[in-house]
Protein backbone atom coordinates (compact mmCIF):
# COMPACT_ATOMS: atom_id res chain seq x y z
CA UNK A 1 0.00 0.00 0.00
CA UNK A 2 1.32 3.48 -0.41
CA UNK A 3 0.04 6.65 1.65
CA UNK A 4 1.23 10.06 0.73
CA UNK A 5 1.64 12.26 3.46
CA UNK A 6 2.82 15.88 3.06
CA UNK A 7 4.00 15.36 -0.19
CA UNK A 8 6.04 12.77 0.74
CA UNK A 9 5.48 8.83 -0.16
CA UNK A 10 5.73 6.03 1.88
CA UNK A 11 5.43 3.15 0.73
CA UNK A 12 4.51 -0.43 1.58
CA UNK A 13 2.86 -0.57 4.74
CA UNK A 14 3.16 -3.76 5.94
CA UNK A 15 -0.26 -6.01 6.22
CA UNK A 16 1.09 -7.05 9.23
CA UNK A 17 -0.98 -4.14 10.54
CA UNK A 18 -2.71 -4.83 14.14
CA UNK A 19 -5.65 -2.76 15.33
CA UNK A 20 -7.33 -2.62 19.13
CA UNK A 21 -10.16 -0.91 20.27
CA UNK A 22 -9.65 0.31 24.46
CA UNK A 23 -12.28 0.51 26.37
CA UNK A 24 -12.62 3.83 26.42
CA UNK A 25 -13.78 2.92 22.59
CA UNK A 26 -9.70 4.64 20.85
CA UNK A 27 -8.49 2.69 18.13
CA UNK A 28 -4.55 1.69 18.47
CA UNK A 29 -2.85 0.19 15.75
CA UNK A 30 0.38 -0.82 14.94
CA UNK A 31 2.76 -2.45 12.32
CA UNK A 32 5.85 -2.08 10.44
CA UNK A 33 7.31 0.07 7.15
CA UNK A 34 9.45 -1.74 4.62
CA UNK A 35 9.96 0.77 2.42
CA UNK A 36 9.65 4.40 2.53
CA UNK A 37 10.86 7.13 -0.11
CA UNK A 38 11.08 4.27 -2.78
CA UNK A 39 13.70 2.38 -0.85
CA UNK A 40 14.14 -1.13 0.66
CA UNK A 41 14.72 0.04 4.41
CA UNK A 42 17.61 -2.29 5.52
CA UNK A 43 15.71 -3.07 8.79
CA UNK A 44 12.08 -2.73 9.24
CA UNK A 45 10.70 0.64 11.28
CA UNK A 46 7.46 0.09 13.74
CA UNK A 47 4.75 2.35 14.22
CA UNK A 48 1.96 2.70 16.70
CA UNK A 49 -0.71 5.44 16.59
CA UNK A 50 -4.53 5.89 18.14
CA UNK A 51 -6.97 7.80 17.22
CA UNK A 52 -10.65 8.00 18.30
CA UNK A 53 -12.96 7.20 15.90
CA UNK A 54 -16.51 9.08 15.43
CA UNK A 55 -19.58 6.98 15.84
CA UNK A 56 -22.06 9.39 14.20
CA UNK A 57 -22.31 11.92 11.72
CA UNK A 58 -23.25 14.60 14.56
CA UNK A 59 -20.42 13.83 16.32
CA UNK A 60 -18.03 15.21 13.92
CA UNK A 61 -15.96 18.30 14.51
CA UNK A 62 -16.93 21.29 12.56
CA UNK A 63 -13.36 21.54 11.38
CA UNK A 64 -13.20 18.14 10.36
CA UNK A 65 -16.90 17.88 8.22
CA UNK A 66 -16.13 17.22 4.82
CA UNK A 67 -17.36 20.29 2.12
CA UNK A 68 -20.21 19.32 -0.41
CA UNK A 69 -17.22 19.14 -3.11
CA UNK A 70 -15.29 16.80 -0.70
CA UNK A 71 -18.81 14.40 -0.35
CA UNK A 72 -19.44 14.53 -4.16
CA UNK A 73 -15.41 13.58 -4.60
CA UNK A 74 -16.29 10.86 -2.27
CA UNK A 75 -19.30 9.65 -4.03
CA UNK A 76 -18.05 10.16 -7.86
CA UNK A 77 -14.84 7.71 -6.69
CA UNK A 78 -16.86 5.09 -5.37
CA UNK A 79 -18.88 5.47 -8.42
CA UNK A 80 -15.78 5.19 -10.86
CA UNK A 81 -14.39 2.83 -9.03
CA UNK A 82 -17.58 0.31 -9.03
CA UNK A 83 -18.11 0.41 -13.03
CA UNK A 84 -14.16 -0.07 -13.32
CA UNK A 85 -14.51 -3.02 -11.45
CA UNK A 86 -17.84 -3.89 -13.75
CA UNK A 87 -16.15 -3.02 -17.30
CA UNK A 88 -12.77 -4.95 -15.70
CA UNK A 89 -14.59 -7.71 -15.09
CA UNK A 90 -17.23 -8.08 -18.45
CA UNK A 91 -13.61 -7.44 -20.82
CA UNK A 92 -11.48 -10.16 -19.13
CA UNK A 93 -14.61 -12.75 -19.63
CA UNK A 94 -15.24 -11.37 -23.02
CA UNK A 95 -11.40 -11.97 -23.72
CA UNK A 96 -11.96 -15.71 -22.23
CA UNK A 97 -9.58 -14.59 -18.81
CA UNK A 98 -11.47 -16.18 -16.07
CA UNK A 99 -10.58 -15.66 -12.41
CA UNK A 100 -8.57 -19.06 -11.39
CA UNK A 101 -10.61 -21.20 -8.65
CA UNK A 102 -8.83 -20.14 -5.59
CA UNK A 103 -9.78 -23.98 -4.43
CA UNK A 104 -8.16 -25.57 -7.47
CA UNK A 105 -5.12 -27.74 -6.13
CA UNK A 106 -3.01 -26.31 -8.28
CA UNK A 107 -3.84 -22.93 -7.69
CA UNK A 108 -3.35 -23.43 -4.23
CA UNK A 109 0.09 -25.03 -4.92
CA UNK A 110 1.28 -21.58 -7.18
CA UNK A 111 -0.32 -19.29 -3.94
CA UNK A 112 2.21 -21.82 -1.31
CA UNK A 113 5.19 -21.05 -3.40
CA UNK A 114 4.78 -17.59 -3.80
CA UNK A 115 4.22 -17.64 0.00
CA UNK A 116 7.18 -19.39 1.06
CA UNK A 117 9.67 -17.73 -1.05
CA UNK A 118 8.62 -14.52 1.16
CA UNK A 119 8.90 -16.18 4.48
CA UNK A 120 12.16 -15.25 6.64
CA UNK A 121 14.08 -18.58 7.32
CA UNK A 122 17.20 -20.09 6.72
CA UNK A 123 17.43 -20.64 3.27
CA UNK A 124 18.25 -24.50 2.55
CA UNK A 125 15.62 -25.53 4.31
CA UNK A 126 13.08 -22.48 1.83
CA UNK A 127 15.42 -24.12 -1.09
CA UNK A 128 14.51 -27.48 -0.18
CA UNK A 129 10.74 -26.38 -0.11
CA UNK A 130 10.69 -24.41 -2.86
CA UNK A 131 12.45 -27.40 -4.93
CA UNK A 132 9.48 -29.70 -3.56
CA UNK A 133 6.76 -27.52 -4.67
CA UNK A 134 8.42 -26.22 -8.03
CA UNK A 135 8.77 -30.08 -9.11
CA UNK A 136 5.42 -30.58 -8.26
CA UNK A 137 3.95 -27.67 -9.79
CA UNK A 138 6.15 -28.78 -13.23
CA UNK A 139 5.02 -32.38 -13.38
CA UNK A 140 1.01 -30.58 -13.11
CA UNK A 141 2.15 -28.26 -15.85
CA UNK A 142 3.79 -31.28 -17.47
CA UNK A 143 0.69 -32.97 -17.18
CA UNK A 144 -1.54 -30.09 -18.76
CA UNK A 145 -3.32 -29.71 -15.16
CA UNK A 146 -1.87 -26.58 -14.02
CA UNK A 147 -0.71 -23.19 -16.18
CA UNK A 148 2.41 -21.58 -15.84
CA UNK A 149 2.28 -19.16 -13.34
Amino acid sequence: MTEVKDNEVIEDRDDDETEETTEDGAVSFSGTVKKAYGNVLATPVPYTATYVPVKDYTSIPEDEMPSKKDILKVVNDARKLNERAKATAAALKAAGILKPDPNDPINILATMLKNIEKLDMPADEKSMMLAVLKQKHTDAVEKGKAKVA
